[in-house]
């Protein structure tokens, strides 16, 4: 089971270290890939359950990559329950779920790995393009989202999608559609933020062949106390909405270094 790539064949005999080791599992449904920096001494998926066991004698932080699994229940390092969290906090203890790539990264100096509740997952482009509103009901699904910048946590469990914020500038993006901006006037997100001090939430938008830009951006208040609210997105108002919308970008802070926020849902009205 396990893969060796011809160029890391040829840098063991030259004497060179490589940069990661990859072991292949064979599932009923098809493979899971199992990435890690150090060797890897042993890798099983049986019941559900994915375990990873690696030689790392000194005890170095690494970030280990399993790839083609659906978001696991749990994640336990040398029999220590893991919480989700920030995978690009240096050194922090914890693991992360990428929705669209099929990957589930655990950052850790243990050896003993297990994700627990996870099924073979094919990663697989989401078809957007008659997309008008994201309710993320079905677990593990961001539908299209995708976390782009100052993003550790992104994932769909009970019903909403659940975001870490790790600094002062984030964004998710969604790719892909053919919103008619016509035929809508606001774009409306029932959402909570956790955080010290109040922010912004922002929305850009723009049509094929544009990217980015400030002049396609609109933004409202956002009340960082925790609590759930429907939060209205004027974009009918702005000068440049017109045309057929084919990507988003959501800012969900703006200027906080950290916070926790859950999307209930995304409707265009």
């Amino acid at each position: 089971n396990s893969h060796t790539p011809l160029t890391e064949c040829i840098m063991n005999e030259l004497g060179i270290q490589p940069r990661s080791r990859s072991t292949i599992l064979r599932t009923a449904d098809g493979l899971i890939h199992v990435t890690a920096p150090v060797p890897i001494k042993q890798a099983a998926f049986a019941g559900g359950d994915v375990t990873v066991n690696l030689r790392n004698p000194d005890a170095w932080p690494v970030r280990v990559m399993v790839s083609l699994v659906s978001n696991p229940a749990q994640v336990f390092v040398d029999g220590n329950q893991l919480a989700e969290g920030d995978v690009l906090q240096q050194g922090a203890e914890t693991w992360g779920y990428h929705t669209t790539r099929a990957i589930c990264v655990v950052q850790t100096t243990g050896s003993a790995i297990t994700l627990k509740g996870v099924s073979n997952r094919v990663s697989r482009p989401i078809d957007t393009s008659g997309m008008t509103a994201w309710e993320f009901d079905g677990p593990g699904e961001a539908q299209g989202f995708v976390p782009e910048h100052n993003i550790g946590r992104f994932s769909v469990s009970d019903g909403r999608l659940k975001i870490t914020v790790s600094g002062d500038d984030p964004w998710f993006t969604v790719r892909g559609l053919r919103l008619e901006a016509a035929k809508f006037r606001a774009a409306r997100v029932r959402m909570s933020a956790t955080a010290e001090g109040d922010s912004s939430l922002g929305v850009f938008f723009s049509r094929a062949g544009e990217g980015s830009s400030e002049e396609r951006h609109v933004s409202v208040p956002l009340t960082c106390d925790g609590q759930m609210r429907e939060i209205a997105i004027p974009l009918g108002d702005h000068p440049l909405w017109n045309g057929t919308i084919s990507a988003l970008r959501l800012d969900p802070t703006h200027g906080l270094q950290s916070a926790e926020i859950e999307v209930d849902w995304i409707r265009f009205e």
